[in-house]
């Protein structure tokens, strides 16, 4: 929905006139009739009349005029952002498949390029929400669970009975036990979104399967010979993309925007071999990055797992007690078969982790950016104000993307400074401004800043390009893909 142009001056003829018949009092106190028969009365009303028609034609000054008064102001369009994306790769291979931070792929016609290194690996995710079907007060009513029990499906109603009796019998009798249903979250966003606040546990349970074309068993993946082709003394990287559900919060739910750290996540790792009681045993997991601040926006969280990937697993759970307490939720059989090991997630500050609608392993942010060439952009001609055009358009300049300028000065290629305006500089400061959104660099007139002299050559060293419209590859409402998807091979 486009925005609603501001209004600019909402004042009514009633408005108008009570303003200046108030000012009557002030200027000429002697008149005292404010009756509409008096001659000045009549004028004044005339007076707000136009003013109330020249309101209204200002307010009606099109979206050029206001460009061109900026303009005159030395204000610039501002410049389109690039659009900003998650890219699944998968892999067929056993070694893995290694990109790098600056590596371009395309989006249709559209040209991306990754933010980050990843290594591919032959392996898959998918997420799990232990989903709570009772609430704390319908826990505490007594007879409530046995009554939800008994509502379930004849096929189903003996399972969770079994289930809760084991349970009971290993934990206690007095343990309180709250029934869940398993959601499993579409790896690619293709499904819908899976909330993860309304969990018996507060985790986010993330399964880690072989691909289907490995021809190499779950078991076999540790294998330094068979299995996954790592480096030897180096932990095994994997990369996991997420991007949160779609809010829409109130101007009052509104925070200070930041770009903090957000709550820190805590993950582990399951092991085959199963502790001394026969519950199973988890060991903890690296987080060496966290580009999502804890599950609050779209990023990648880059995981390094034990270096003994020969422990990691899944051990049989004792009778009646698969998916009960720290043992992870059941996968349904084709999964199961290729499940290798389960990671699991939560906050530290307790926190629960919102809606996902994508969970992904081989993932990597990419921008709708390129590398401009170096470029000669002209010859100075001495003269104030000069202007050159770079050859590209929508030029994106920040930390991360800075804008290299040289000017020849004496035969010698020196570095010029961008600057917003020329305002602060001095008659022989090396600077120039540069408009984002036409790619146009700017001197100054030789009193606020150094204008390049005649026959001094000047140069686009380094500087990116991006954004705008083409970058919206396509719509991504709910219940479409919402992540690239590329295959790659060694």
């Amino acid at each position: 929905m486009p925005l609603i142009a501001p209004v600019l001056d909402d004042r009514s003829f009633d408005d108008i006139f009570t303003e200046l018949r108030g000012r009557i009092a002030v200027y000429n106190p002697e008149w005292t009739a404010h009756h509409d028969s008096d001659v000045g009365i009549t004028l004044l009303q005339l007076f707000a009349f136009m003013g109330e028609s020249l309101q209204f034609r200002f307010n009606q000054i099109p979206e050029a005029s206001y460009i061109a008064f900026l303009k005159l102001l030395d204000i610039p369009m501002r410049a389109a952002g690039p659009a900003r994306t998650l890219m699944r790769f998968e892999s067929k291979v056993a070694n893995g498949v290694s990109l790098y931070a600056g590596d371009q792929v395309k989006g249709g016609k559209t040209v991306f390029t990754l933010a980050q290194d990843t290594t591919v690996w032959p392996l898959e995710a998918v997420a799990v929400a232990r989903q709570a079907q009772l609430d704390d007060d319908q826990l505490s009513t007594p007879g409530a669970l046995a009554a939800f029990i008994a509502a379930l499906p004849a096929g189903q109603s003996p399972v969770v009975q079994a289930s809760v009796d084991a349970l009971k019998l290993a934990k206690g009798k007095d343990l309180r036990v709250t029934p869940y249903e398993s959601v499993t979250l579409a790896p690619d966003g293709s499904g819908p979104a899976v909330d993860f606040a309304n969990t018996v546990d507060g985790m986010v349970w993330v399964a880690v399967l072989a691909s289907p074309e490995l021809k190499i068993a779950p078991g076999k993946l540790a294998d330094p010979g068979t299995g996954l082709q790592r480096v030897a003394g180096r932990a095994l990287p994997l990369a996991i993309g997420v991007s949160p559900a779609r809010t829409y919060p109130g101007l009052d739910e509104i925070g200070t925007c930041t770009e903090g750290a957000g709550p820190a996540l805590l993950w582990q790792a399951s092991l085959a071999k199963p502790k001394v009681d026969g519950s199973i045993g988890f060991a903890p997991v690296r987080v060496a990055g966290d580009t999502s601040g804890g599950f609050t926006r779209e990023g990648v969280i880059r995981l390094e797992m034990p270096l003994d990937l020969a422990s990691l697993g899944v051990p049989p759970a004792p009778p009646g007690l698969a998916g009960t307490g720290d043992f992870p939720p059941e996968l349904d059989d084709e999964r199961a078969e290729r499940l290798w090991f389960w990671l699991r997630a939560w906050r530290g500050d307790g926190s629960r982790i919102g809606a996902l609608r994508v969970l992904t392993l081989n993932a990597v942010t990419a921008l709708q950016v390129q590398a401009g060439q170096p470029q000669l952009l002209g010859t100075g001609t001495g003269q104030p104000d000069q202007r050159y055009a770079l050859a590209s358009r929508s030029v994106l300049v920040d930390t991360d993307h800075p804008f290299e300028l040289q000017v020849e000065q004496q035969g010698v290629w020196t570095d010029w400074q961008l600057v917003d305006n020329f305002d602060a500089a001095t008659p022989g400061a090396g600077v120039f401004s540069l408009d984002l959104e036409a790619g146009v660099v700017r001197f100054g007139d030789g009193q606020a800043g150094r204008a390049p002299q005649l026959g001094e050559r000047i140069r686009g060293r380094a500087y990116t390009t991006g954004g705008g419209a083409a970058g919206d590859v396509q719509q991504l409402e709910e219940g479409d893909v919402a992540c690239f998807r590329y295959l790659v091979e060694a």
